[in-house]
């Protein structure tokens, strides 16, 4: 008996990361399994620096959140049932805000990536929004643990500010004002569409690049991209023709390795100036959120139509892209416009900006104060669960747990846990990757042994 409580002890240290190795199994089977080539450079990609993993270990850091642990920080919040079930983001980190500028629309300021929203505790987006604000300032050069955490404090201050019913303007944000003008001036020049083809045509590539991007010809026997976009031409009034499809590769990080076709429409004139493109990409089942007192998924039939109808809570303008719809095909998916006059954060352009002196840690603070002031603000356009005001929900929530100070105080401590941890998975990921081989040991698995 001894000898067995030796080697029980021996063994769980061993494995103290496997866990993690199984959540990315549970989140990742369905690339091994179809395109072990796209897994690889996806898990490549999470490799690239502490904010491409933040991006990709979203189901890591809700484990975290879960483990029975005596270090494990409490909260004194999320003290009703409606409190759980709020609808959320999931996963708002700041490469995910983008200034919608459609020709057709109002602008406005999205957080448009809705692949992990779902009904589930409200602080739940709080806590994974600090610790991207986190990982993104840790990536500008001297952006230390001073202004990590002004950082953190700012979005906190937008989302309390938020939470009153003030409304936060979002030019207040150099960077977001910068995104503002970068989408009318290159939407206006359909810059992305002359990037990426010719006479009408989608380019074509020989290789991936160094980034595993890359748009190559569909099989001739897939004939999904033909049925999503029957079905997108079907929710429009005028005319839709097809002109081009090719398969995207290489887009995102935790969704790198999902099937994304790319579409050339027009509407029906002979010119080339009403060409458009579209892009259409599987949706899987949101994460497993933790505290959850209601029901498991929520009032979706398919997850194509969970983006398109938490859309209508989260979006500040729900047509902010009017060719944005969740659609159940062979797979869900879900389309969007692909076009210059959406431009989203993009960690490298700030990073060079920043190295070049244009932008400096006030400018990240903004930007925080921002997307804390937005997301509150959505709370108090939708509903949770049971039909009550998630704003509502919210505030009687947080005047339980002892107000807007407890609050900030909480999670400054918090955000700076998840961030430690967060580098430590990082490392971990990093040296398993190197140990285990390119998929994580998930190939020694399919063959059996």
């Amino acid at each position: 008996m001894l000898i067995f409580l030796k080697l029980a002890c021996s063994a769980a240290i061993v494995d103290v990361h496997q866990w993690k190795k199984e959540v990315l199994f549970d989140d990742n089977w369905q690339y091994f399994q179809r395109s072990p080539d796209a897994l690889v450079s996806k898990f490549q990609q999470m490799t690239v620096s502490p904010f491409t993993f933040l991006r990709g270990n979203l189901s890591i850091q809700l484990g975290h959140w879960s483990l029975i642990s005596e270090e494990r920080l409490g909260t004194s919040f999320l003290n009703t049932p409606d409190s759980t079930m709020v609808p959320i983001f999931g996963d708002p980190h700041p490469e995910n805000l983008v200034v919608c500028a459609h020709p057709s629309q109002p602008i406005s300021v999205e957080i448009t990536d809705l692949d992990a929203a779902s009904y589930a505790p409200w602080i739940i987006d709080v806590r994974r929004a600090l610790t991207a604000q986190r990982i993104f300032a840790s990536q500008m050069e001297r952006c230390e643990e001073a202004c990590q955490t002004g950082v953190v404090e700012s979005w906190l201050h937008g989302f309390v500010f938020g939470l009153k019913g003030d409304a936060v303007d979002v030019y207040e944000s150099q960077i977001v004002l910068d995104l503002a003008e970068e989408a009318l001036e290159e939407g206006s020049e359909s810059k992305k569409y002359h990037k990426y083809t010719t006479d009408g045509m989608l380019d074509r590539d020989e290789y991936l690049n160094d980034e595993g991007k890359g748009i190559f010809s569909i099989s001739r026997h897939d004939s999904a991209p033909y049925e999503i976009f029957a079905a997108f031409a079907k929710t429009r009034n005028g005319t839709a023709r097809l002109l081009d499809v090719a398969q995207r590769f290489g887009m995102g990080i935790s969704s790198h390795a999902a099937l994304r076709y790319v579409f050339v429409w027009d509407e029906g004139l002979d010119g080339e100036e009403d060409n458009q493109m579209l892009l259409a990409r599987e949706v899987f089942d949101p994460p497993d959120y933790p505290g959850r007192l209601g029901i498991y998924n929520g009032p979706f039939e398919t997850n194509a139509h969970r983006v398109s109808a938490l859309r209508l809570q989260l979006w500040d303008n729900p047509a902010a892209d009017p060719n944005y719809t969740g659609q159940s095909a062979v797979f869900d998916y879900k389309t969007q416009t692909w076009s210059s006059y959406f431009q989203d954060v993009e960690v490298s352009k700030i990073q060079e900006d920043w190295t070049d002196g244009r932008y400096d840690e006030y400018d990240l603070a903004d930007l925080a104060y921002v997307m804390g002031g937005m997301m509150a603000l959505k709370a108090h356009q939708s509903r949770v669960l049971s039909g009550r005001s998630s704003a509502e929900v919210i505030l009687e929530d947080l005047n339980i747990g002892g107000g807007f100070d407890v609050l900030i105080q909480e999670m400054v401590e918090q955000s700076r846990v998840d961030a430690v941890q967060l580098f430590h998975d990082y490392e971990w990921f990093v040296q398993e990757l190197r140990r285990s081989g390119p998929m994580l040991g998930f190939d020694v698995l399919g063959d059996g042994r």
